[in-house]
């Protein structure tokens, strides 16, 4: 109650002489007048300061700094310390050079934990999460998701046309759009597909495997041999450890080669001959 009355009734050159017999080390007017704390203990010492503008404390040259003001609080503790602000535009913690560095504003979340660590954006583009160096990636936004496990792992994307490639150690895995085409690479061979009533060709350790079109040519080459369709009622084909063995049209011909001699049929009530071991057999 008496300091209004007391400082009322100074003079500025006794306030400054006032100030500098109690505060040595604290010159200038600014402190008293501007009724504000203000300590400093040493040059690497202690530093408060209470204000309009929020508090700040600074311990040592590698201590703790606070700030609470009117755009947030900013923590920082040592040179590897924790660092948080928190303001207008979202939250921010970081802790140590490897730690743990995490942002919330206007543009998402970020999170990252470590050389090696985990990393998340949620934004308006969506999440993107990475794990490791050879963790897992996955990015979900307006144009679909998107997965990545490992340095030989699984890679998904998945959007309005959806293409869908894999190269992994079991091969390369290509999808184009809903109707698109598919193809494979690995050690059981490659497998294409084009559209839904496209090509499909697989060639691998039990032979190459050729479809074209709903009613299309059909091919089989493998180690039974090679199987050939043509059509719904077209050419059939079959060359293989017993013999080859053909057949053109509904009621066309019909041929069958093999160890026990030849047969050939015509029409549903044609010619049939065998030719065998024990001699030439025709019927009309």
């Amino acid at each position: 109650r008496l300091a209004p009355a007391l400082l009322s009734s100074l003079s500025l050159p006794s306030l400054l002489l006032t100030q500098n017999l109690f505060f040595p080390k604290c010159t200038g007017p600014s402190l008293l007048s501007r009724l504000r704390k203000h300590t400093h203990t040493g040059p690497v010492g202690k530093h408060t300061h209470t204000g309009p503008v929020g508090k700040h404390t600074h311990t040592g040259p590698v201590g703790k700094h606070t700030h609470t003001g009117p755009v947030g609080k900013h923590t920082h503790t040592g040179p590897v310390g924790k660092h948080t602000h928190t303001g207008p535009v979202g939250k921010h913690t970081h802790t140590g050079p490897v730690g743990k560095h995490t942002h919330t504003g206007p543009v998402g979340k970020h999170t990252h934990t470590g050389p090696v660590g985990k990393h998340t954006h949620t934004g308006p583009v969506g999440k993107h999460t990475h794990t490791g160096p050879v963790g897992k990636h996955t990015h979900t936004g307006p144009v679909g998701k998107h997965t990545h496990t490992g340095p030989v792992g699984k890679h998904t994307h998945t959007g309005p046309v959806g293409k869908h490639t894999h190269t992994g150690p079991v091969g390369k895995h290509t999808h184009t759009g809903p109707v698109g085409k598919h193809t494979h690479t690995g050690p059981v061979g490659k497998h294409t597909h084009t559209g839904p009533v496209g090509k499909h060709t697989h060639t691998g350790p039990v032979g190459k495997h050729t479809h074209t079109g709903p009613v299309g040519k059909h091919t089989h080459t493998g180690p039974v041999g090679k199987h050939t369709h043509t059509g719904p009622v077209g050419k059939h084909t079959h060359t293989g450890p017993v013999g080859k063995h053909t057949h053109t049209g509904p009621v066309g011909k019909h041929t069958h080669t093999g160890p026990v001699g030849k047969h050939t049929h015509t029409g549903p009530v044609g010619k049939h001959t065998h030719t065998g071991p024990v001699g030439k057999h025709t019927h009309t």
